[in-house]
This record gives structure tokens, sequence and C-alpha cells, in this order.
């Protein structure tokens, strides 16, 4: 996609905000936010669960390795990536009321800000794959797929994938200026990672969302960080 299309899709999902919550001060800041934290965040996941396995354990002769394999695990592993994502920050959205009480559109407006034009059918199979009772049935669901997609990330620490929900959330809350919430939220991934606080460079600290850290990794941390504990 063309950045004018880019430039595009965000205006108008900005303008869509503002109609839905005419409160909001910023609605065009938080629509770049998501954007900008949520491709970060997924372009730093393939890395780990991909590029980082490869050069840590080398290349499973077992696997497809031609390009046009390597090709459909990117496109399919980015939108496993981007609805699982979608479907996260829709629930910290509604779940501290940024958006007000009546907050049902925002899953729709979400993977269409994401996805475009074409989001629906994607949407529909998503959501009710992830349709489940608890947070950590959804979370399972989503490895397990992202291990079909790209069987690399089976050699993934486990930790990885209960660090990158609470990511998620983090970058929702803030998007939506809610600091607070998003130190809770690196708390909770500290008590998981306690080495994360550790690093000498951004001590752990929550990190805007355009922003990672070239020591640990931070939001998305790498091998060194995620083998210390």
């Amino acid at each position: 996609m063309s950045t004018k299309q880019h430039t595009e899709r965000h205006d108008l999902a900005a303008a869509e905000l503002l109609e839905y919550c005419p409160e909001l001060d910023t609605p065009q800041q938080i629509v770049d936010s998501l954007a900008v934290g949520l491709t970060h965040l997924r372009n730093m996941l393939l890395a780990r669960t991909r590029d980082d396995v490869k050069c840590r354990y080398g290349t499973d002769s077992m696997l497809g390795v031609s390009l046009s394999d390597i090709e459909r695990q990117d496109r399919l592993a980015k939108v496993e990536i981007e609805s699982y994502a979608s479907i996260v920050i829709t629930d910290e959205v509604i779940r501290n009321g940024y958006v007000g009480d009546r907050a049902e559109w925002f899953l729709d407006w979400m993977f269409h800000l994401r996805l475009g034009d074409g989001y629906k059918s994607v949407m529909d199979k998503r959501v009710a794959y992830y349709k489940s009772l608890t947070v950590e049935e959804r979370r399972l669901k989503f490895v397990s797929v992202l291990q079909r997609v790209l069987p690399e990330s089976a050699r993934t620490p486990l930790v990885l994938f209960r660090l990158f929900p609470r990511s998620i959330r983090i970058l929702t809350a803030v998007a939506f200026g809610d600091r607070l919430r998003a130190n809770e939220m690196r708390a909770e991934q500290i008590g998981f990672l306690p080495g994360i606080a550790d690093c000498h460079e951004c001590h752990g600290r929550v990190l805007d969302n355009e922003d990672s850290c070239r020591c640990c990794g931070n939001p998305v941390w790498n091998f060194t960080f995620l083998l210390s504990d």
C-alpha cells in the first residue's frame, strides 16, 4: 500500500473516531499511535519468532524455504497477528472505557484500520476462531495458529507469548494517554520476566509506541532477555 493510501485510511479512521467519540481531543494522534504501534509490535514479533529463531538455531531442513513459502508464511502470519491484536486492543478499549460505554462499533473500526476495505471476511472468521471464555484460551489459540503458520515459532521461549498480549494492551493505553494502565501492564510483564527491569538502557520503562530499546528489544524482548531467567 502506498503512503498516500495509508494516509487516506488513517484520516478516514480519525474522522470516524471523532464522529463516534466527539469528546476525544486528539483522534488523529490516537489513530496514528495505534497504527504505528501495532505495525511495530507485529514486525518485532515476526523477527523474534522467525528470524531470531533461525539465527540462534539454524534453519530446519524439513521446513519449506522457497521464496513462495516464505512470502505465504509472512502474509498469513501478519494477518493472524493483526487479527489477534485488533481483538485484544478492542477488549482493552472496552474494559477501560476509552471510547465510552457503547463501543460495539470499535472492533469493526479497528479491523478496517488495519486490513482495509476487505477486512470483513477476515474479521468474521478470526473473531469466530478467538471467541473464547477467557483471555488465556484466546492466547493459547493464537500461539497454536502462529506455530502452524510459522513452524519456527515453536522454538521461541514461551514467556514471549505471555508478554506479547500485554505489550498490545500497553500500546493501547499509551495511544489513549493512559500511562497508569500502561505501567500496570508493564509490572505484570516484569512479574513474568524480572530481567526486563535490568536493561541498562531503558530500565524496563514503558516507551512511546513508535520506539523500541536497541539493547533488550522492549516492547518485544530479544532472546538474550527472554532466556535470562
